[in-house]
Formats: C-alpha cells, structure tokens, sequence
C-alpha cells in the first residue's frame, strides 16, 4: 500500500510510546525521507520504544535517509535487524551509516545491496 506522508506524523507518534512493538515492515510504503525522518526523529528520544526489527525495503530512499536513521541507530539498543535494499543508498548513504551500523551494540543483521559497498 502508498500510505503517504499523512500517515507518518501519527505512525510517529503510535510506535514511540507502544513497547509492544519490535517489528516494524512497511517496506514499499511510499514514505518519503521526510516522513522516515519524522519516525526516527520520534524514536530518538523515545524511552519506551523497543523495535528490533526494520524492514525498509523497496522505499527507495537514497542517501538523504542515511543521516537520520544513523543518528536513531546510535542511540537505540533494541534494533538487531535492518532491512535497507532496494534504497539506492549509494557510497554517500553507506559511508553515512557505517559508523552507526558498526558501533551498534544490538545489531546482528543489516541487508543492503552489494552494490552500495563495491563503488
């Protein structure tokens, strides 16, 4: 389904404060960076939050996506499993991301393209 940007403000605002939930699949939904961005803005401070699991495939985001969702990377230790392919995340997002992703203490499991880590 294209959700759309309307539904990113109140998925925000949902997933921050429901600790229940540790999966998150919305792969393919048609949210853009800033709607990405408004998620992960509300996770990063969010105490209540216990997402594991991300599968963000097929949004293609680009690179612009890899700022955000390293800084909730950095500051999270539920997430152990992140799906990213089909992003277009490029040299510029893997190199944005890569610190985070290694300095990680909970993730075990990151797929992205290979193309991404050979240019």
């Amino acid at each position: 389904e294209d959700l759309g940007p309307e539904i990113a403000e109140p998925l925000a605002s949902y997933i921050s404060v429901t600790p229940s939930m540790t999966e998150c699949t919305l792969r393919g939904n048609g949210l853009g960076v800033e709607d990405w961005t408004t998620i992960f803005n509300a996770l990063y401070d969010s105490p209540a939050s216990r997402i594991s699991t991300w599968d963000l495939s097929w949004e293609d985001l680009g690179p612009k996506i890899a700022e955000p969702l390293a800084s909730y990377i950095s500051v999270t230790t539920s997430v152990t499993s992140i799906d990213l392919r089909t992003n277009e995340l490029g040299p510029e997002g893997a190199k944005a991301l890569a610190p985070a992703l290694r300095d990680s203490p909970s993730l075990t499991s990151v797929r992205m393209h290979l193309e991404v880590l050979s240019r």
